[in-house]
């Protein structure tokens, strides 16, 4: 076993494995020595076939077992593993084992279908692009061969063979012709061949045979329904006039008619079972007994006024065996080939056969080409994966990535250079929520590269949170270098810092105050649209009880014109003198919060201008101990837990190791970029420096900054009505009180 090493990473002990035996050597440890021991497939950024061939059971995640039989594989193929170690994509072939005999092969299949024979070294871009080559010079290894492989006369044979069997396409998705194609043709050739010999004793009539056979088959059913009719004639002689159509209500008809003439027999039943020539109706099959009669009947039986069953049936049997062979041979595929059948030569099918039984024989080559590609994938990536699982050092080197780190966000001014992909936000956010660091979700358009959204987990270890809110918007960067447009979609939130700890008390008692004076103010302000609204309505119902009083007092006095005018007993005061004291009641109720607050402060400067300067400053540090200490050891426990492994165990990582934020590790995740060297910054506000020149120059006519005099007189008056409001009466009530007694203790004038 190699001298191995454990090295230290951020509190971390992991082995380092940096040569192939260091790899060998890590199968062999207990495996609670790793940092992760199985890790979903889809947290890698890598080849992606590399990560397939490495899932054996193809279950979407990498196990321990599944490393360890890769690198045994690996090691196993190659008798030198320099390239494992360089990481390359290109193998070197002396370097196979004596194990690898059939990839060696395989690769000089692949050399020689790349027109590069003789060549030492074979690339991973080369094995994926002999796929291609190999179909096109027609090594496929499934013995189908294209007939475009053939020269122009086997070319022709293989296309009769395959027109004998169902279409089969070989890998390069080509029609072929197989060895069990040339066997069924050979197979169907002979039974062709028997069934043309059988021509001779079929057609019995020589060339007359096929006509013949057609002029019995044409009538075949009507003459055996008449032989039958004869036989029920024979046995029942007043049978005749039954077989005769109802002719009623035919006439004017043509459709009625034809089938009247269907049904009659073919000739009047007989009952000696024979069909006289002359006396065949007229009928609709007329013709054809006619034809029966001329080219099958009378060559056959020399002539004859009359014809038998018996004779029927002998024509019957020798037509039926001409249709027989004639239907036969217009399936039969074979026969269909014509002279083409006789010409092709056993020399030829066998040429067929030999080139492809030469194709079956590269399959065990043109299968190992795809092991030839898993050997240059794991010669590339095996160290780097491992790398990545066993050990984790690319993590903690900021001129490298790891493999599971999807890329770095800009953001807020800062860069976050650690993120990792979340297939399940809600699970990913609920083991998030357990733990102790501050964690944005982020959800990154990747549209422009042809590509789904998809979101990453982003931690903030180091700096403040200040501007990170949801739906804040940055840039986000890939490790292919594309840059996609992201956005904040959930926070998980967490102290980031130590003097974030410390000040969050203080901000919480700043959102307290804030959120009470706004409460205030808008419970004033309901207060005084309420009170605005019954003032409104009381004086609205007074004006209009008024002017109905008065009109109703003007109509009494028309009709009594020397009545003198009285008021109108319901008439209201021409004024309403409650709405002014209600808008002061009104202004006084929103002085109500800011009299509180008044009071609050008052007490406590009161109490402390009562203390001398020592005691002061040791009530303030008291009051910061009392906070803030707490806060601080509470937030310093917490952020010495911050781990970096829970971001991958959302991801669905199974980890030994933790990896916790030490506070050089943070700094590494969340940077700020400092300027370029030999930059220079000028402090002076050039914005600032603009608008006074635009001043002076008299083109922009510059508003005072804050508020202006009248605002600020309105504000004072609010305020001190309010304060008179709330402190006016005691504060009277004091100064009357101080007066009796100066004016008690006074001596008396002489």
């Amino acid at each position: 076993m190699a001298n191995l090493v454990f090295k230290k990473f951020a509190g971390s002990l992991q082995l380092q494995i940096e040569s192939f035996d260091e790899l060998l050597a890590a199968i062999e440890i207990p495996k609670t020595q790793w940092v992760a021991t199985a890790a979903p497939i889809s947290a890698f950024n890598c080849d992606q076939k590399f990560l397939a061939l490495l899932d054996g059971d193809h279950n979407g995640r990498v196990r321990v077992e599944e490393l360890c039989e890769a690198i045994r594989w690996t090691a196993k193929m190659l008798k030198d593993r320099k390239g494992v170690e360089e990481r390359s994509d290109t193998l070197v072939l002396s370097r196979l084992s004596k194990d690898a005999t059939v990839l060696e092969q395989a690769a000089a299949l692949v050399l020689e279908a790349l027109a590069k024979g003789g060549e030492t070294t074979l690339s991973l871009a080369q094995v994926r692009e002999s796929a291609s080559a190999l179909r096109a010079s027609h090594f496929n290894g499934d013995g189908i061969v294209a007939p475009e492989k053939f020269s122009e006369r086997l070319g022709a044979v293989a296309k009769a063979v395959m027109s004998l069997s169902a279409e089969a396409k070989n890998l390069a998705e080509k029609p072929g012709v197989s060895a069990a194609m040339v066997a069924h043709f050979r197979e169907a050739r002979a039974a062709a061949k028997t069934h043309l010999a059988k021509k001779k004793d079929a057609y019995v009539w020589g060339d007359a045979s096929e006509p013949r056979a057609a002029a019995v088959a044409a009538v075949k059913a009507r003459v055996d329904e008449y032989f039958l009719q004869c036989r029920l004639v024979a046995a029942q002689s007043d049978a005749a006039g039954s077989l005769k159509p109802a002719l009623d209500g035919v006439a004017g008809s043509a459709e009625k008619l034809l089938a009247a003439l269907s049904a009659t027999p073919i000739a009047p039943a007989a009952a000696d079972g024979s069909l006289t020539w002359s006396k065949i109706f007229r009928g609709k099959d007329f013709e054809a007994l006619e034809a029966l009669r001329k080219d099958a009947f009378e060559p056959v039986f020399s002539a004859g006024s009359s014809m038998s069953e018996g004779q029927w049936r002998e024509l019957v049997a020798k037509s039926d065996a001409i249709n027989a062979w004639k239907d036969a041979a217009a399936a039969d595929k074979a026969i269909a080939l014509g002279a083409e059948l006789d010409l092709i030569k056993d020399e030829e099918l066998s040429a067929i056969e030999a080139e492809c039984a030469k194709d079956t024989e590269r399959k065990p080559m043109i299968d190992a080409v795809a092991d030839l590609e898993k050997l240059v994938l794991f010669q590339r990536w095996l160290m780097a994966f491992a790398n990545n699982f066993i050990s984790m050092p690319d993590l903690y080197d900021p001129t490298r990535a790891a493999l599971f780190e999807r890329g770095t966000l800009v953001l807020s001014g800062r860069q976050f250079t650690f993120s990792a992909l979340v297939p399940d936000r809600g699970v990913h956010a609920a083991l998030s929520e357990k733990g102790t660091m501050f964690t944005m979700y982020v959800k990154v358009d990747a549209s422009k590269a042809g590509k789904e959204p998809f979101e990453v987990a982003v931690p903030v270890t180091a700096g403040t949170s200040e501007g990170i809110e949801v739906g804040k918007r940055g840039v986000f960067r890939d490790q292919e270098n594309n840059e996609f447009d992201a956005t904040v979609v959930q926070v998980i939130r967490q102290p980031v810092s130590l003097w974030e700890a410390m000040v969050m008390p203080y901000q919480k008692i700043g959102r307290f105050i804030s959120t009470k004076i706004e409460g205030f103010t808008s419970e004033g302000d309901k207060a005084l649209e309420k009170q605005l609204e019954s003032t409104y309505t009381a004086a609205h119902a007074s004006t209009t009880a008024g002017a109905n009083a008065g009109a109703t007092a003007a109509a009494a006095a028309a009709t009594q014109p020397n009545r003198p005018a009285a008021a109108a007993p319901g008439a209201a005061p021409a004024a309403a003198p409650q709405s002014g004291g209600a808008i002061a009641g009104t202004v006084a109720a929103l002085g109500v919060g800011v009299g509180m607050l008044v009071g609050a402060f008052t007490s406590l400067f009161t109490a402390l201008s009562t203390m001398k300067p020592a005691q002061l400053l040791g009530a303030m540090v008291g009051l910061i101990a009392v906070v803030s200490i707490p806060s601080a050891v509470f937030a310093w426990l917490k952020l010495r837990k911050r781990d970096i492994a829970i971001v991958l165990e959302g991801q669905g990582w199974a980890l030994n190791e933790r990896i916790l934020l030490g506070r050089h590790l943070g700094p590494l995740f969340t940077r700020k970029p400092s300027r370029p060297k030999g930059s220079s910054t000028e402090m002076l506000d050039s914005v600032a420096e603009l608008m006074e020149r635009r001043k002076n120059e008299g083109l922009d006519e510059v508003e005072p900054e804050g508020l202006q005099g009248k605002h600020k007189a309105a504000i004072a008056l609010v305020v001190i009505a309010a304060l008179l409001y709330q402190f006016g009466e005691p504060v009277f009530n004091m100064v009357t009180a101080a007066r009796r007694n100066a004016a008690a203790t006074a001596p008396a004038a002489p």
